[in-house]
């Protein structure tokens, strides 16, 4: 007969993960998952991780392949893939895998998608998506071609989708539907707070507002909300990965780098580093060492697209220690959609850096611009530290 001690001890028994926060690097076991963040017991003591900090929490479970079934993506970017769809009283009900179900008012909707995309239909596909439609679009095959209807979604069950065309409600076969696009007018008005990131075995991604577990929860089940205000309630033992909303710039593709020095140079020597700085080392101001962010040289301008989808640029900027014994001395000017979100200069012989706290609200376009201080140039290697973006 087992003790209640040892079957206590068996049904609370915790998750392994590897963890990668903004700091450092470990592995421990989850004790709980909050809108505060996620609690941690180490070999050596329990940590305590902000999602602010969090930039993946690795279980280890792999993904299964992807299972057949609609693709609906919902306004927040959540993803998921349904084996049964149907739409009643403004609300998308969907069938998962692992027997889940999920609810979602149609208004948290951006598309579901039938059909399967291939080389031809993928860049179709993405042209419609971001072609802002201004009704509901209907989506429909034509050999290697898309075209879609005009008009207003409405219910849906296992095998037919209403659609108002011109004002005629026509019930459609939904096996000659390739996609359904939702119009969104709608606009919040100011971007919403999002946690971060869960991905379960199914393929499913879910954009976290809300998310809770202990290991005392009921059959262990995580119980999440995501921004389009869907609810459901994952088992633990199928989350993949857990990923804080935190987007480093040093990993974007910029729009346009112009680099300019006083002397013309015949080699790239002040082009701009990622994740390192101009000799090759790690990125760091004073004592505190960056794993991710830029090096720029004076003089250097260089533009990011954002789309409006971020609510801040946060991060440190400062003369690199690798310059620490030149005559550095830069201005540092920061300008989202040419509007100037940060003016500072830069002294090498100042070792703690500017704590960036921007606010980039609708920001479509990035601007980073790195200029002659006093002096030359000599020295002019600025570090712009944890460099990151929050949704």
């Amino acid at each position: 007969m087992i003790s209640p001690w040892l079957a206590m001890l068996v049904l609370t028994t915790t998750p392994s993960v590897d963890v990668i926060t903004l700091q450092n690097e470990f592995s421990g076991n989850v004790q709980q998952i909050s809108a505060d963040g996620i609690q941690l017991e180490t070999d050596t003591d329990t940590q305590e991780i902000a999602w602010r900090d969090l930039l993946q929490l690795d279980f280890d479970r792999t993904a299964r392949p992807p299972s057949a079934g609609a693709e609906v993506r919902l306004t927040d970017e959540t993803t998921l893939k349904s084996s049964s769809l149907s739409i009643a009283d403004s609300v998308l009900s969907c069938q998962l895998a692992d027997s889940l179900t999920a609810k979602v008012p149609v208004k948290g909707v951006r598309s579901i998608l039938f059909g399967e995309l291939n080389e031809t239909l993928t860049p179709q596909w993405q042209s419609i998506l971001q072609s802002k439609p201004t009704t509901d679009l209907l989506v429909i095959q034509k050999g290697e071609t898309l075209d879609y209807l005009e008009g207003i979604i409405g219910k849906m069950d296992e095998t037919t989708i209403e659609f108002t065309l011109e004002g005629d409600e026509i019930p459609v076969p939904k096996d000659r539907v390739f996609a359904l696009v939702y119009f969104q007018n709608i606009a919040p008005s100011k971007p919403p707070t999002i946690l971060g990131y869960l991905q379960d075995t199914a393929g499913n991604q879910f954009t976290l507002a809300k998310v809770s577990w202990k290991p005392s929860t009921p059959d262990s089940l995580l119980s999440l909300e995501t921004i389009a205000g869907m609810r459901v309630s994952v088992p633990l033992e199928t989350v993949v990965r857990i990923r804080g909303s935190v987007e480093y710039l040093s990993d974007f593709e910029p729009l346009n780098v112009k680099v300019e020095h006083p002397v013309p140079l015949p080699y790239t020597q002040w082009e701009p580093q990622r994740d390192r700085h101009f000799y090759g080392g790690p990125l760091q101001i004073g004592e505190t060492v960056y794993r991710k962010g830029l090096s720029l040289h004076s003089r250097t301008k260089i533009e990011y697209y954002l789309g409006g989808k971020y609510r801040k640029l946060l991060g440190f900027a400062g003369i690199d220690q690798a310059a620490s014994d030149s005559l550095g001395n830069v201005r540092l000017v920061i300008r989202g959609d040419n509007r100037i979100l940060l003016e500072a200069e830069l002294l090498v012989s100042d070792p703690q850096p500017v704590e960036l706290d921007l606010n980039l609200a609708k920001v479509q376009r990035l601007e980073i611009l790195v200029d002659y201080g006093e002096g030359n140039d000599t020295g002019d290697h600025v570090c712009l530290g944890n460099l990151r973006l929050i949704k």
